[in-house]
């Protein structure tokens, strides 16, 4: 049960990642470099 989790929380946080780097690209890298 909890490798399922685990393993569903990581797609979720992939799948925000790119939408939010699709969306604005520029704010992703300031974060990154502070």
């Amino acid at each position: 049960m909890h490798v399922l989790i685990v393993t569903v929380m990581k797609l979720l946080m992939i799948m925000y990642s790119t939408d939010r780097q699709k969306q604005k690209p520029n704010i992703p890298n300031n974060t990154r470099n502070k």
